[in-house]
């Protein structure tokens, strides 16, 4: 990280004055050039490894330093691809911060920009200067000695970038100086780190010199001087590994000198920089610090901040857990959607990528509500219950000004353009390490037996995000237990579009027969019952494997699981087949057994070793607390997925389409009822998991607990970044790449969301209370 300001941006940190800052880069240099040179693109900040990707460490320091070099490149070029330079080009680049000048040189030599470097450094300026002479890039770099703060050059540049600099400056300054510097239309990409646990905000900001902002302050600092968040992607647990082979190279440095090669850094310096890159580790893999990319985009003069939220804004729709479970009843449409039937929650992001916006387990994240780090989790790193002051939102997922550009746009439906902000105080556990290595093998399972039929449904079938799903749900555990989910989906998805490719008459019939058979196959292998095929031969192989791996007790609960799930269907199948809309009271007390929650959450018990005694875990208040688990999640498919079914003739069984029946009114009309509704659960939930585990009952009960947060959370952010809803059949032959719903995550319920009690009108819900 390297300052472009020596001015107010070096908050309160005692016993550093911010004048200082130049002196004290000066005094890296020579460190900085000994690990990551000789140039001519050298660069001072994190960088970035493949997901789940941890190279062994036992190699050659040189190799090390290729690894670490490579890694800072590839933080660049993902920053490049996610805000899609390649597609424009930028002519003239403002590098704010540029350290050494590597990454004015990538800009410059990758994409062809005329950069101008700003630093804050005397020294660093001819270090620039003979690396751009020998990178032979002179002309399309210029060096500059400037305080950000006082730069002045207006309308000057088609784009600018902050890579691990803004951290030192005055955030509304920047964003204001920005606002002029850069033509309209212009973008600004950051990225930056944000603290999320205050209790390592010594730590963090003692070795930075400065105070790391939130994404708070950034958002509402750019919307003052007139630019909106574009894209925002939580690249911490690809960051975190960094550290790791940091702190090799710092150990094999340290081991040249005891053998008298001898370092230009001293040995105790060394030492002192190796534990505190264990300690970075540790704080990058628990999200106490999140590593975060940013584009804003100049759109215009100031815009004030948004005021605190009202009801649900309107939504468009895309579907979560149990949006369609197999035979969940699809009036007649042919193969509607490849995944109706997932025992799982639909839902994603990061990402989301952000992951927040996202924390992850596995990079376990700590952290409560907003990746800007402005929420108080404690010490424990659990999500508090909800709270009353400031609002913190934040961006999750590609924003809907992005995906317009790129064509990839979440549908317009009856609920309108944007899905409302969703109130979520539980931490974000981000995507388990190996998500992307059991992807690749899950969908090769699927292909083995041959469970679509051609491309097409192949690749809806891949829409879904199936690895996004369950390594959200399930952000850590054995690596082999959530390969066996994601196959367990990829069957339940295909036959799905089995049942869904026959005639609605009888439908309820078929499911019920299947969903015994099934269950029987379960419970004693080899009963002959199934017909023989491809879905009987991959059922016949999970069932196998399943066994082998879960205990008699996991499996007993596993096959619980399926069986209420296939209940669940069976009964919204049988109201389809009638033409029937159940009453809001009917829907509630289905919906979770429709979602599959007990079925996906036996994976996450066995995934993480969970041993939590049957008196407790089946005791009135812990499944109350599991069913209201899976009452969000639903809400929450039934929001995402509204896009996804609004052909349909009967309208398709959701929350919002039950309440508009009952209400009398329209779909948008019933949103903010909907939300209501959602946000009552999420606020039961919040405060009784919080007394569970305050409870002591037992020392795994804290660990289920945890489970069931992850289950939410991850599943809100996987659906909103799943191209099978942001992108529907009804509006697209084959699913748009990048399809994604920007969804707003905040701290602050609804307006009656807060309130706490039975609801009036649903007494399918009271027994929630009944159990204090």
């Amino acid at each position: 990280m390297t300052p472009a300001t020596a001015g107010p941006a070096l908050i309160g940190r005692a016993g550093f004055d911010p004048g200082q800052v130049p002196t004290y880069y000066t005094r890296k240099t020579s460190d900085i050039l000994h690990k990551y040179g000789p140039g001519p693109r050298t660069h001072f900040h994190v960088g970035m490894f493949g997901p789940g990707e941890h190279p062994q460490t036992t190699v050659a320091q040189r190799v090390l330093k290729r690894r670490i070099l490579a890694a800072q490149e590839a933080v660049l070029a993902h920053a490049a691809d996610l805000w899609d330079v390649a597609a424009a080009p930028p002519e003239t680049l403002l590098d704010v911060g540029c350290g050494l000048g590597g990454g004015s040189l990538f800009w410059a030599q990758e994409h062809g920009a005329h950069v101008t470097g700003l630093t804050v450094t005397p020294d660093h300026i001819p270090v620039i200067e003979e690396f751009t002479r020998r990178a032979g890039a002179q002309g399309q770099v210029t060096a500059v000695l400037g305080d950000v703060h006082d730069w002045d050059r207006e309308r000057a540049f088609d784009a600018a970038v902050a890579i691990e600099s803004s951290g030192y400056m005055d955030r509304e300054r920047l964003f204001s100086v920005m606002a002029k510097t850069l033509r309209p239309g212009g973008w600004f990409g950051i990225q930056e780190h944000f603290l999320c646990r205050p209790e390592w905000t010594d730590f963090v900001d003692g070795y930075y010199r400065t105070r790391l902002g939130t994404l708070t302050e950034y958002i509402a600092a750019a919307r003052a001087a007139g630019f909106e968040l574009e894209l925002d992607e939580d690249i911490t647990d690809r960051v975190a590994e960094f550290w790791v082979q940091s702190m090799a190279w710092t150990t094999a440095e340290i081991e040249a000198v005891d053998q008298g090669r001898g370092s230009p850094i001293a040995r105790d310096r060394l030492v002192e920089s190796a534990l505190t890159h264990g300690k970075f580790y540790r704080v990058w893999r628990d999200h106490a610090l999140e590593t975060r990319l940013l584009l804003f985009r100049l759109t215009g003069g100031p815009t004030p901040a948004p005021a605190p939220a009202k009801a649900a804004p309107e939504h468009t729709g895309a579907p979560v857990p149990g949006d369609d479970a197999p035979g969940a009843g699809r009036g007649t449409s042919p193969r509607e959607t490849p995944g109706h039937g997932a025992p799982v929650p639909r839902g994603q992001g990061s990402g989301g990528r952000t992951g927040d916006a996202s924390s992850r387990t596995g990079g376990a994240s700590s952290r409560t509500g907003d990746a800007s780090g402005s929420a108080d989790p404690g010490a424990s790193g659990r999500a508090p219950a909800p709270r009353t002051g400031e609002i913190v939102s934040q961006r999750f997922g590609r924003t809907a000004a992005d995906a317009a550009r790129r064509g990839a746009a979440g549908p317009r439906s009856a609920l309108g353009d944007a899905l409302p902000p969703f109130y979520c105080p539980l931490p974000d556990a981000g995507v388990h390490p190996d998500a992307e290595a059991l992807g690749v093998h899950a969908l090769a399972w699927a292909d083995r037996y041959d469970l679509y039929p051609d491309a097409t449904e192949r690749a809806w079938a891949q829409a879904i995000h199936n690895p996004d799903f369950v390594c959200r749900a399930i952000p850590h555990g054995d690596a082999e237990t959530l390969l066996l989910f994601m196959e367990w989906n990829y069957w339940a998805w295909a036959v799905d579009d089995w049942q869904d490719s026959g005639s609605a008459a009888g439908r309820t019939a078929v499911v019920v027969d299947h969903g015994q058979r099934v269950l029987r196959a379960l419970e004693a292998p080899g009963s002959g019952l199934l017909p023989p095929g491809a879905l009987s031969a991959a059922l016949d192989d999970l069932v196998t494997r399943t066994r082998a791996r879960f205990t008699p007790t996991q499996l007993h609960r596993l096959t619980t699981g399926t069986r209420d799930w296939l209940a669940g269907v069976a009964g919204q199948t049988a109201n389809t087949e009638r033409g029937r809309m159940p009453s809001l009271n009917d829907y509630v007390a289905h919906r979770v057994s429709v979602n599959g929650t007990r079925f996906s959450l036996a994976f996450s018990e066995v995934a993480n070793a969970i041993q939590l005694p049957p008196d407790i875990q089946f005791a009135a208040p812990v499944q109350a607390l599991t069913d209201a688990a899976g009452f969000i999640v639903s809400c929450d498919n039934d929001l995402f997925s509204y896009a996804m079914d609004d052909h349909l003739t009967p309208p398709a069984q959701n929350l919002v389409n039950v309440l508009a029946r009952q209400r009398g009114r329209t779909p948008r009309e019933v949103l903010p009822e909907a939300v209501v509704l959602r946000d009552r659960a999420m606020t039961y939930f919040a405060t009784r998991a919080d007394r569970l585990i305050t409870g002591r009952r037992h020392p795994e009960l804290p660990r289920y607990v945890q489970a069931l947060e992850t289950y939410v959370a991850g599943c809100m952010r996987w659906m909103s970044d799943a191209p099978r809803y942001a992108s529907p059949r009804n509006r697209h032959p084959v699913p748009v790449e990048g399809a994604s719903y920007g969804i707003t995550v905040t701290d602050r319920p609804a307006p009656g969301g807060e309130q706490d009690g039975p609801v009036p009108g649903v007494p399918a819900l009271d027994w929630w209370w009944e159990q204090e």
